[in-house]
């Protein structure tokens, strides 16, 4: 009736090391979280590694925080720049054939519809925000491993 299943060692360690990798995140991501938190207001904030959190750390009676925002400026001068003109989609034919041409026509007027029905143009500036972001990250990341790296002098 109520049989319980018993569980090996080799079982047991197997099912922690893929609960484990389920769990881990991409090695950026925190300093992504950052990014937008400065892009926020939210400057006087860190990165704690060991519990994967952003946290506020604790203020003296005494301390005032004066957050001057210099990133939000910039992140929106540069969103302004790539959207200022609307995103066009194509649709190349597979071939020359007069079919594949007329294929093609058609499904650029599909993708059209949908990019307006969808509301595709209001998730463009979304996306590119978030690219903004993740930009930042990546070239503070590559910048760091760069540094690291012996100089051939």
């Amino acid at each position: 009736m109520n049989e319980q299943k018993i569980v090996t060692d080799e079982e047991l360690v197997k099912f922690v090391g893929e609960q484990l990798q389920k769990c881990k995140r991409d090695a950026y991501e925190l300093q992504a979280y950052l990014n937008i938190s400065y892009f926020l207001g939210k400057q006087w904030i860190k990165a704690d590694k060991t519990t994967n959190r952003l946290v506020e750390p604790p203020m003296e009676p005494w301390q005032v925080r004066y957050v001057a925002n210099k990133v939000q400026p910039i992140v929106r001068t540069e969103l302004a720049k790539m959207t200022k003109n609307k995103f066009v989609m194509y649709v190349n034919p597979a071939t020359t054939d007069n079919n594949d041409i007329r294929a093609a026509r058609v499904a650029e007027k599909v993708v059209e519809w949908a990019e307006y029905e969808l509301g595709l143009q209001e998730l463009d500036r979304d996306n590119c925000l978030w690219g903004l972001d993740r930009k930042s990250t990546r070239l503070n990341s590559s910048h760091s491993a760069k540094s690291r790296m012996p100089s051939s002098a």
